[in-house]
């Protein structure tokens, strides 16, 4: 269980040699696939706590930048930026309830929808017609202004 201690002391102590033989024995396209599934297992690790990760990983990519490499650059790296965003896909059905029930949705969700062909441009149109406009969609120019 104390795997994960270990790359510390490879960061920090693994030749720079070694750990080039490391990566290039595996390839380009394993290494890729071995290091999206590093991120995952601790993205996992962290209960998907996207504060704490981002943290962690501008930590590791200053302590990385500033191992071995002072003589590469012209000072110390001291900032790292890490900005995580994770978009899931809508849940159709819900959408569709809320659709049903006449409650506001948003052009995306609408668009959902319809990609889902669960919507068409008839159902749209009706939407409109009966209402006066679709509830709650504000796109275009004025949107934020209700003009």
């Amino acid at each position: 269980m104390n795997g994960l201690k270990d790359f510390a002391l490879l960061s920090v102590l693994l030749d720079p040699g070694k750990r080039e033989k490391v990566f290039a024995e595996l390839g380009l396209e394993e290494t890729d696939e071995a290091l999206a599934s590093m991120v995952a297992f601790a993205y996992l690790g962290v209960g998907g706590d996207r504060h704490r990760f981002e943290t962690c990983l501008e930590y590791g990519i200053i302590q990385g930048a500033n191992v071995g490499q002072f003589s590469e650059s012209g000072g110390r790296a001291t900032n790292a930026d890490v900005s995580i965003s994770v978009e899931y896909d809508p849940n159709i059905e819900a959408l569709y309830r809320r659709y049903e029930d006449r409650e506001e949705l948003t052009d995306a969700e609408i668009g959902a929808l319809v990609r889902a062909g669960r919507i068409g441009g008839d159902d749209l149109e009706e939407s409109a017609e009966s209402s006066g406009g679709f509830p709650g969609v504000f796109v275009g120019k004025g949107a934020e202004t209700g003009e």
